[in-house]
């Protein structure tokens, strides 16, 4: 039974070596700062408008789904749409004039990439230990099954001594001998 679990195990890996660890998908949520984005984090004003534009969007969204572009409300939902759009480039406009915000948000920007590649090395490191564990422990297994499927030596060289009918203790009680062109 624990052998036919351990084949079956062999066989799987044999047949599914390990693989690279999961950073590429883990890095695909990582997200650079934009600059929009560090201004909303620095001014609170912009971060509302932001919220206020993010609102109707999605209220815009559901009322053409529901009654078609054609639609008063529609229509309606459509200008609070552009003019929150409108009212929060405005303030993202005049908040990028100011120097001391500006400096803020790329410094903000700077950080936060710098923050992704140290974030991004841990990562790789902590896959690459685990590929480094994932393939000794591979190994270990591929080593225990051909412990266990492996015949000992002097097992097959006592198979083939009572094969050809050898005497090993010197006993000499019978030997058997071969007539192989008889056989023929």
């Amino acid at each position: 039974m624990v052998n036919q679990s351990l084949n079956k195990i062999m066989n799987q890996m044999a047949s599914h070596p390990p693989k690279g660890g999961l950073a590429f998908e883990r890095r695909q949520s990582l997200r650079a700062l934009s600059e929009l984005d560090a201004f909303i984090l620095l001014d609170d004003t912009l971060d509302s408008l932001n919220k206020q534009y993010l609102d109707a969007k999605v209220q815009r969204k559901e009322l053409v789904a529901l009654y078609g572009d054609d639609d008063a409300m529609a229509s309606v939902a459509i200008d609070m749409e552009d003019s929150a759009w409108c009212a929060m480039q405005t303030r993202y406009i005049e908040l990028r004039a100011e120097r001391k915000i500006m400096a803020q948000a790329q410094a903000m920007m700077r950080r936060r990439e710098r923050d992704m590649q140290e974030q991004e090395t841990r990562i790789l490191h902590r896959d690459k230990e685990k590929q480094a564990r994932d393939l000794v422990n591979y190994l270990r297994i591929l080593k225990v099954v051909k412990e266990k499927n492996r015949t000992p030596k002097v097992l097959e060289l006592f198979a083939v001594l009572f094969f050809l009918d050898v005497d090993i203790f010197g006993n000499n009680v019978h030997k058997t001998s071969y007539d192989f062109q008889a056989m023929a």
